[in-house]
């Protein structure tokens, strides 16, 4: 508190009456008509009209994503499961080719076709879609679809 009984501003708030359009008297923060309180480690711009001043801190507040937070845990979610299927997928393929066994091939192949769901499902459904998305997620499929193949010739190899 000042001696007069008015509460001193934050040290790290700057409500400079020459760059954030003064204060009123009377009114406290934020309506006086000043800035937002400055942050460590953020500029402040010298010249700042104070309607920018207030627009900047409202741009700044909002999300970057366009989209429900709901569908983007969605997205999180799959593309991890993916990333945990292709690391079981490619376990159980190596050790049937080596092992030229058929239990672990086809535990390969039904990953494989797994797989291949969670690709169709990012390239027709995802959320957010960009053009090297689907580029990426439509060559994905495809190699899915010759490793699926390359996989059940392997299968029918080991058992004649």
């Amino acid at each position: 508190m000042s001696p007069g009984g008015e509460p001193q501003p934050h040290p790290g708030a700057h409500r400079s009456p020459a760059r954030c359009g003064g204060t009123r008297r009377g009114v406290k923060g934020s309506q006086a008509g000043g800035c937002r309180p400055r942050l460590r480690g953020h500029r402040q711009v010298p010249g700042l009209d104070p309607r920018v001043c207030r627009a900047s801190g409202q741009v700044a507040e909002q999300p970057l994503l366009s989209t429900l937070p709901s569908y983007l845990v969605l997205d999180l979610t799959l593309l991890f499961l993916m990333g945990i299927l292709e690391a079981i997928r490619l376990y159980f393929g190596t050790k049937g080719n080596l092992m030229e066994a058929e239990v672990p091939l086809a535990a390969s192949l039904v990953l494989t076709v797994g797989g291949a769901l969670l690709s169709v499902y990012f390239l027709l459904w995802q959320t957010l879609v960009l053009w090297a998305d689907s580029a990426l997620s439509a060559v994905l499929l495809a190699l899915h679809g010759l490793e699926a193949v390359l996989q059940a010739v392997a299968i029918a190899g080991f058992e004649g």
